[in-house]
């Protein structure tokens, strides 16, 4: 990538921290203080938007991502993207993997003669601990959406 093509990308995020540091600060009818307790909805919900269903991230994503969850503010008042660039990035690479995981399993048709159980209170769901049990979530979820 060419270095002008760097600085584009480089000033564009940073045009989008100051818009979004002036709408959260000025332009919003209700303001909220940028500090550690606005960290924290922020990272729950940015969390929660990428993986609502937890089919992509592993509980270790979440231990990697949890340092930051008390320094989104510091990040957007110093214009830095550390926390969004790292979870937009390991979500990239846990979706290029998943793609081998649905494919391996809608290769072959399900059995519908077995009784299974899938837990779909994804707020309650914990993250998966191995890539193993993040395919099997995948296989479950992918046989409840044919019987949908």
């Amino acid at each position: 990538m060419s270095e002008n093509l760097i600085l584009f990308y480089l000033s564009k995020d940073k045009l989008l921290i100051d818009l979004i540091t002036y709408v959260l600060d000025k332009g919003h009818y209700d303001p909220k203080d940028m500090d550690d307790a606005f960290s924290v909805g922020v990272y729950d919900d940015f969390i929660e938007a990428m993986d609502p269903l937890k089919r992509y991230f592993l509980a270790s994503d979440l231990e990697e991502f949890i340092k930051y969850k008390t320094e989104i503010d510091d990040q957007l008042k110093n214009k830095e993207l550390t926390f969004f660039s790292a979870v937009y990035d390991r979500f990239m690479q846990r979706v290029e993997e998943s793609k081998s995981y649905y494919k391996e399993i809608l290769s072959e048709p399900f059995d519908y003669s077995v009784d299974e159980k899938i837990n779909v209170d994804y707020d309650k769901l914990p993250y998966t601990t191995s890539k193993k049990e993040l395919k099997e979530r995948w296989r479950q979820q992918l046989k409840f959406s044919t019987i949908s």
